[in-house]
Order: C-alpha cells, then structure tokens, then sequence
C-alpha cells in the first residue's frame, strides 16, 4: 500500500509540478539579476551604505574619499560602474591610508608654486589619530575616537599594534554594516522577483491549475518530468557539499549553469519568441549564458556545462506543457458570446475565469518564492519518492539467475 502512494500518479504530478515552478523561479531569479546590474543596484548600494557610515554634514566624508583610492577605484568595470563588493580586508586597509593621507600636512611651495607634502615623521596610526582629532565635534567622530582609544595607545609606543588593533575595528563595524546590507539587498531582489513572477505569470499565461490537470492526466508527460526531476535532484544535491555556495548557485550548477556570479555582467535578453510552450521562457537561461559580441568568450568549462543545462531545457520543453497565448487554451476558448442573461452560460463563465485566475495567481506567488526553495522541495520531494520504490525481485534474490 505505502509503495502504491510513493509511486502514484499524484506524486509524479507534484514532482512534475515542483519541477517546472524550480526552472520557472530560476529564470525569473535571472531576470532579476540582470535588472539589478542593468539598474547598478548592488553597486549602488554599497556606495549609499559605505558613504553613510561617515556621514555627517561636518566633516569631510570619508567614505567618499574612499571611491577615490586607487584599489577601490580598479575594482569599478568601467567609471559608469561602481564596484559591486569589497572585502572587509580591502576596505579597512583602504580606509587608513584614506584617514591617514588626510591627517597630513600641507605647505605652498613658492618656488615650484604647488601644494606639496611637508616632512612628516608620524606613524600611519598617528597620522589617523590626529586626522580624528581634528574633526568637528560629531557622532561619527565620537565613534572614530573611540576606535582609537580602544587600541590602547596611551600605554605603549607600539604604534603597529595599535594599528593592528584599528584596522581589526575598522573591520568589524564594516562586517556588521554589510550584514544589513545584504538584508537590504534580499528585500529589494524578494520585491523584484514578485513584480518578475506576475508578468511572467500574465504575459505567458501559466495556469497552474490547468497544468496540474494536464500533468495528471498525461502519464506520457509525467514519465518525461519525472526523469528530468530525478536527475535535476540528484545534480542539486551534488551542490549542497560547497558550503561556499548560495542556494541560488546551487540551483544555477545543478542544471549546469555557471552561477549568477559568473554570468556576464553585460547580457540583455532579447524576449522576441513566441511564447506558446516552455521553450520561450527557458531560453532566457540559453541567453544570460551565451557567446555575445561584448562579452568575453566563456572558456571551454562553461560551454560544456552550458551545453548540458541546454539540454535539459531541451526536453522539458519538448514535453509542450500548456503554457502561452492560444486560441484552444484558457481563457481565448472561453466562450464570450452569451446572449442570455441571466443564465447558467454566464455562472460556468464566471467559474471558469475564477479558476482562470486562480491558477494565475497560484503561479505568480510559486515563482516569487525563489529558485532556492523549489530546489530544496524538489530534493525533497524526489528523496520522498525514491524511498518509496519497491527493489526489483531480481537484484534481491540471489538464485534468480
């Protein structure tokens, strides 16, 4: 009895379905990684965050001044670009050469007629210590000062561990602002990726419900959905070894995809397909990794793993599951005429559009909930399934030979 319900036709379906909701979410994760590079939002964001820190309409601003350090400044792609991460490490030490070349003294120099550095014999931290100090009297110098202050200078004349112990604060409050920036940035994406999934959901016109039902009633389909579930499964749960990897890369690598990090920054999906079956909206996939003019050739890793996402996306949409804009699908063989009224024509009209609707709805929030969730219920799913797989009589008797 268990095995029957491990190998119905009702888990298959669910397979299937959790399948194409994890590919539907993975695409629309993609599209939304090129509208936050197309509108510079992970760069932006950091700028806006860093600058932040040392704002505070007093003093000079150091987080801008740090853009202009020649290690921040080579991170940029181009000067349209800001950069898109910098490291705790980089940061820090950027910052004290920042501070510090803004502790310094200046002199005219009449003969050469220029500014130029006056002879300073001041270790780099008590060049940031007095560059501190003379600070107008804010919040942000009061922080800074107490940075300071922690590094114990008073009680010794080991400037390199007092530098040391700086450059570790400096660190950590940096660490503890990115956390919340990352949280920012996940709030912004989890917005995006809503909006993605209701056009995604209207413009090609995925009816849940109706591809639930044609999923359930085609063993034909379900077999083929099932297969790509199973290896797409066990692909994923290769992945989840690389504890440096995010669930979202996880999802990009299990389908053989190089990951978001990896994709090229300048890609811009051409969306001119027709848009009846699946293969419209998986080739977004084809498009963010493929070979363009401005783009640098992906090196020969990529391609044969591009190669084996593509086809993947192949068979499933071989399998012409009900999606898109035709006259024999819902709602255009609706029937609109009805000249009667009122009359059961327009109460099996209106039951129909609400689980139209319905089943439109039911996609938009499946695809909005992230690639990373359909793939772990999918590995779930499968795990559940394959548990339940009677073992063939002939591999457990040995005489059957």
């Amino acid at each position: 009895m268990l095995g029957d319900i491990f190998n119905s036709a009702l888990l298959e379906t669910l397979v299937s379905l959790v399948l194409v909701y994890a590919l539907l979410s993975l695409v629309a994760s993609a599209i939304v990684e090129v509208v936050n590079y197309k509108f510079k939002a992970r760069g932006k964001m950091l700028y806006l965050t860093i600058s932040s820190m040392f704002e505070d309409k007093l003093n000079v601003n150091f987080g801008h001044l740090l853009y202009d350090h020649p290690v921040i400044y080579n991170l940029r792609k181009d000067r349209s670009n800001l950069p898109q991460y910098i490291g705790a490490e980089t940061f820090s030490s950027a910052m004290i050469d920042v501070i510090g070349n803004f502790g310094r003294t200046y002199r005219y120099n009449d003969t050469e007629h220029a500014i130029v550095l006056q002879d300073d014999q001041r270790s780099i931290f008590k060049r940031c210590r007095d560059a501190i100090f003379d600070m107008k009297h804010t919040d942000v110098k009061l922080m800074l000062m107490n940075m300071i202050d922690k590094c114990d200078y008073k009680g010794n004349n080991d400037d390199a561990r007092a530098l040391a112990a700086f450059d570790k604060q400096l660190r950590q409050w940096f660490n503890a602002q990115m956390d919340r920036t990352t949280g920012w940035y996940k709030s912004l994406t989890a917005a995006r990726l809503k909006w993605v999934g209701f056009f995604m959901a209207l413009a090609l016109n995925i009816d849940s419900i109706s591809m639930f039902t044609q999923i359930s009633e085609s063993p034909a389909l379900r077999s083929k959905l099932v297969a790509i579930a199973e290896a797409t499964a066990a692909s994923y749960k290769a992945q989840l070894n690389d504890t440096t990897l995010t669930g979202l890369d996880r999802a990009y690598r299990s389908l053989g995809i190089p990951t978001a990090k990896h994709l090229p920054d300048t890609v811009k999906p051409d969306i001119k397909e027709d848009t009846a079956y699946l293969h419209y909206l998986l080739a977004l996939i084809k498009k963010l990794d493929s070979v363009k003019k401005e783009v640098t050739a992906i090196d020969s890793i990529h391609r044969k793993l591009s190669d084996s996402a593509n086809n993947r996306i192949d068979a499933l949409a071989a399998s012409q599951l009900p999606f898109g804009w035709r006259r024999d699908r819902a709602p255009a063989n609706f029937e609109w005429k009805i000249s009667v009224w009122p009359s059961a024509s327009w109460w099996q009209l209106l039951k129909r559009l609400f689980w139209y609707l319905l089943g439109l709805i039911i996609t938009m929030y499946a695809i909005s909930s992230g690639a990373p969730f359909w793939f772990d219920m999918l590995l779930k799913i499968v795990n559940i399934r394959k548990s339940g797989v009677r073992p063939d009589p002939k591999s457990s008797n040995p005489t059957a030979e």
